[in-house]
């Protein structure tokens, strides 16, 4: 792999198959890390990039045959509502102690401005693992600390933007016998991209 961020961890505790380690299920490794995979029978390589930009153009009246666009707004969310749980000791008796935890929760979070009350769809964030370094003895994580790390959560996540699909029918011009001669720069490949 070359996909790294140099901070961030994957951890799996719980027995499941390599595919669903690797790309499956709700916490998967390209889920944290991000890139995109690929594989033979016995190596898996996840990279930033599987494919390149060769500035391949795909041209209405040229190789173009199909194209349809679509978008969704199913899922998206409209406000952020974070929160941690962070274990305190509190004392219950002379010289003893015992371990509480204690939920503090940060401002709520517009993401997309001017959405009236009744329409608003709030996704509920844990971060408690963006500060699970603190110790015991350091003053517990701030509201503002709280939002500041919503926010990166959020660009990070890219909550709030609708997914966009397109699907795109088109010739394969390297394999026609008018473009043999420039068949090189109109081979695209699996995870290439294309300019339409």
């Amino acid at each position: 792999t070359n996909v790294s961020d140099g901070k961030t961890e994957f951890k799996n505790d719980v027995p499941a198959s390599a595919r669903t380690i690797i790309g499956g299920g709700d916490t998967n490794f390209l889920s944290v890390f991000g890139g995109e995979c690929f594989w033979d029978n016995l190596t898996v390589n996840i990279v930033q990039r599987r494919g390149s930009d060769n500035g391949v153009k795909i041209s209405y009246g040229v190789d173009l045959t199909d194209i349809t666009h679509d978008e969704s707004v199913e899922g998206v969310y409209t406000h952020v509502q974070p929160y941690i749980v962070v274990s305190t000791q509190e004392e219950v008796s002379e010289g003893e102690t015992q371990s509480v935890n204690k939920t503090i929760v940060g401002d709520l979070q517009e993401v997309i401005a001017n959405v009236p009350e009744a329409n608003r769809e709030i996704l509920n964030v844990d971060l408690s693992s963006e500060f699970s370094g603190r110790q015991q003895d350091e003053p517990l994580p701030t509201v503002e600390e709280i939002d500041t790390a919503c926010q990166k959560y959020i660009a990070d996540n890219k909550i709030g933007v609708p997914s966009v699909s397109m699907t795109v029918s088109f010739l394969p011009l390297w394999q026609t016998e008018d473009y043999k001669d420039i068949a090189p720069l109109k081979r695209v490949s699996l995870g290439d991209t294309v300019h339409i």
